[in-house]
């Protein structure tokens, strides 16, 4: 379910490095299986919902990112009102259009090829109960198994003072409707807000190439003119969102020096938190102290080792779900884990304490986080004060990222947060399912274990080249040779082995298939690598609530 790279005939941004794992999956699968792929990777390029006060003029241009995305014959179209409420479908797409990577299609109003001067590709009635709802709302494209569901679709565009829930494809909505001007997508982040702009004038494109304009009836912002218009955060004179910052392109600025942490500032005079007493007059934090040859020892044994228990833990999970799958054992996955058949788990621990008993002394410059967080003469802390602490927060933190399924959702495991409410198939009850489930986990769970060890990696590299803290910052997320893309590519290509909807009938990827199962579970590793890496590796500034999609949507925190 992912979104066109910008047409570069028009105004717009490169696809954001933070949501390129989306991109990837796409790649990935439509490489891998044309049938399969046939018409998912495709997206809302630019839409109008009404034009001079009325509803009679009405478009939706959708775009194709890969070729072989041509069969679009029963896919609809459909309008959901400002709750987010299903209100009808728009159009049930009568045939499929001729492909081409970047090639367009247009579903429109009969009204529409006069304002235009082209020809629509195919036509939708325009009114109320009929067309699309003019202002206030959501429309959503695709081959939904319930129509009432926006997950179900490829693409969904939310505007105005839509006031519906979140969904897969639109976190948050446009600050305008699309009524007497056009929305133009310059971006992809799943958030309309981000992705669009007001356009003037549309410049819809058919599947023959014919680009047809129309001017907007209620005009786009122009900045300068002390208005606060769509899609300006402030505008000269009118800058009570920033007073005093307001910058020539009517962004709000930063206000260095003023002792309050704003925009792209890492501190600001007195709030300092990030490095207390290193805040310099650019409002960047100043060098820091690189450790010491005894101290890269302990930090290099610990996380070493936490990496191995990492990956252990993965191991065995992936093992009693397959002993499950293969109904070797009535166990439930998290029973087998937790009863470390094998005594496997104990001896990683072991490995931990061994490293920190060999080469650390406090203090520590980890805090370890709920659920993991110290007790002792102080209460609970998340300071780690000791050897035995550190110990703690260690083992706790290496299975609570791996494995737990008992905490909120926001501190579940990698397998917690998607197992956990999925009734996994046997091979006696569903062989087909039983087979895709066991294959999937074994591919989440490599690419969990390889960010993590990266993340080490990089560590390790960072402590010897003399780097200050905060050294994890460089190290969370990276991916220097390729070894995490590869691990993508499997678990993308593990999706077609399982049904196009639904693989996990719970958890946080319940219902979902093919790209965006692939996406969500990516999304999942990647934040629960982050979070171990913000704990284990030391002093952090991450905000892993960005690092997962790009998003600040409390999805990572």
């Amino acid at each position: 379910m992912t979104k066109p790279l910008p047409d570069p005939g028009r105004p717009g941004t490169l696809l954001p490095a933070a949501v390129a794992l989306l991109a990837l999956c796409a790649l990935v699968l439509s490489l891998a299986s044309p049938a399969r792929a046939a018409f998912h990777f495709a997206a809302i390029s630019e839409l109008m919902t009404g034009l001079d006060g009325s509803d009679a003029v009405q478009f939706v241009e959708i775009e194709m990112l890969f070729a072989g995305q041509q069969f679009v014959g029963a896919s609809k179209l459909s309008a959901f009102d400002s709750n987010g409420n299903f209100s009808h479908v728009v159009l049930t797409v009568p045939s499929n259009v001729m492909s081409g990577a970047g090639r367009k299609w247009i579903m429109a109003t009969p009204a529409f090829a006069a304002a235009a001067g082209i020809t629509p590709d195919f036509f939708f009635s325009s009114g109320v109960g009929s067309g699309m709802i003019g202002e206030d709302a959501m429309v959503c494209w695709g081959k939904p198994s319930d129509v009432t569901n926006p997950n179900g679709y490829i693409d969904c565009v939310s505007y105005g003072a839509y006031a519906g829930p979140a969904n897969l494809h639109t976190s948050a909505p446009l600050a305008f409707s699309p009524y007497g001007r056009s929305a133009l997508r310059t971006s992809d982040t799943n958030s309309s807000v981000n992705d669009f702009i007001c356009n003037d004038p549309a410049s819809p494109e058919n599947n023959s190439f014919a680009v047809g304009f129309i001017a907007a009836s209620a005009g786009c912002s122009v900045c300068g003119n002390d208005v606060l218009e769509v899609g300006e955060q402030c505008d000269g004179s009118d800058d009570s969102a920033c007073p005093g910052t307001c910058e020539t392109s009517c962004v709000c600025g930063n206000d260095c020096g003023n002792d309050a942490l704003e925009g792209a500032e890492i501190c600001d005079g007195i709030d300092d938190a990030a490095c207390p007493g290193l805040c310099q007059v650019n409002c960047s934090c100043g060098p820091g102290v690189s450790l010491g040859k005894v101290d890269q020892k302990c930090a290099n044994g610990f996380t070493k080792t936490s990496a191995a228990s990492v990956a252990r833990y993965g191991k065995v999970a992936v093992s009693c779900v397959k002993a499950f799958s293969r109904g070797k054992t009535s166990d439930e996955p998290a029973v087998c884990v937790d009863a470390d058949p094998k005594g496997k788990l104990a001896k990683t621990d072991a490995k931990v304490d061994a490293a920190i008993d060999k080469a650390c002394s406090a203090p520590y410059a980890v805090d370890c986080v709920a659920p993991c967080e110290a007790t002792d003469a102080e209460g609970l802390s998340p300071a780690v004060d000791d050897d035995d602490e550190l110990k703690a927060c260690l083992r706790c933190m290496n299975k609570a990222v791996s494995w737990s399924g008992s905490e909120a959702l926001a501190q579940k495991g990698v397998h917690g947060a998607i197992l956990d409410g999925v009734t996994l198939a046997t091979s006696g009850n569903d062989s087909f399912l039983a087979k895709c489930h066991a294959s999937l986990v074994k591919g989440y769970e490599k690419l969990f274990s390889t960010q993590i060890k990266e993340q080490v990696a990089c560590l390790k590299a960072e402590l010897k080249a003399g780097s200050v803290p905060p050294v994890a910052d460089a190290c969370i997320g990276t991916d220097p040779k390729g070894k995490v893309a590869k691990a993508l590519e499997k678990l993308a290509s593990a999706t077609l082995k399982c049904p196009s909807l639904g693989v996990f009938d719970g958890g946080e990827c319940g219902g979902l298939g093919e790209a965006a199962l692939a996406t969500c579970l990516g999304r999942v590793t990647t934040c629960k690598a982050c979070l171990w890496g913000t704990t284990v590796l030391g002093e952090s500034t991450v905000d892993c609530d960005l690092v997962d999609n790009g998003i600040a949507d409390a999805t990572c925190n």
